[in-house]
């Protein structure tokens, strides 16, 4: 979905039980330090196709520590790579973090709403808040700005079209980029 982008995945274990995630909870990226990931980013960098970084995560043990993670290993990469685009695509549950990641270095954040449909979304997702969701979008628009906030919405999951299109306008309405998946 985005040629060009070196991915990381700092975290495969996750605390939280989504029915349509696949996180592994294998632990196979528990040998992989804050270091090794800066690494991996610098060495991707050097291939002249790279243009932009990404990092995302499961919630393992907790969200602070994932949090914390991505803001040392944003700062570290950031200073070997001043110019290199970097996004998040991490949980979020307070706007402190928003902050955290921001300063870290990081220049656009991923907050996915995931299901479209309120109702639905509880039962997929008990553990998260729909309306907290779009809370924390509208934070991190005036925190890292207009086209720098995005957000997927998963479609053909028991949900009329009308809801898809619902979530989208509700998105764009707050200067969220919206992608359907």
């Amino acid at each position: 979905h985005s040629p060009r982008q070196a991915f990381f995945n700092l975290d495969d274990r996750c605390i939280y039980s989504c029915v349509f995630c696949n996180i592994s909870n294998q632990g196979f990226l528990k040998n992989y330090n804050n270091e090794k990931f800066i690494k991996l980013i610098l060495n991707a960098s050097k291939h002249k196709d790279i243009s932009s970084v990404a990092l995302t995560s499961g919630i393992y043990p907790n969200n602070t520590k994932i949090i914390k993670k991505m803001c040392y290993i944003i700062k570290n990469v950031r200073k070997k790579l001043p110019n290199i685009p970097i996004g998040v695509e991490p949980y979020i549950s307070n706007k402190h973090e928003l902050f955290l990641l921001k300063k870290a270095g990081a220049n656009e954040i991923k907050i996915n709403v995931q299901i479209p449909d309120k109702k639905l979304f509880c039962k997929l997702c008990p553990n998260f808040s729909y309306e907290d969701t779009f809370k924390i979008l509208e934070e991190s628009v005036k925190i890292f700005g207009i086209g720098k906030v995005s957000s997927n919405i998963i479609y053909g999951v028991g949900k009329s079209d009308r809801s898809i299109l619902n979530a989208v306008e509700r998105l764009a309405k707050i200067s969220v980029v919206p992608t359907l998946r």
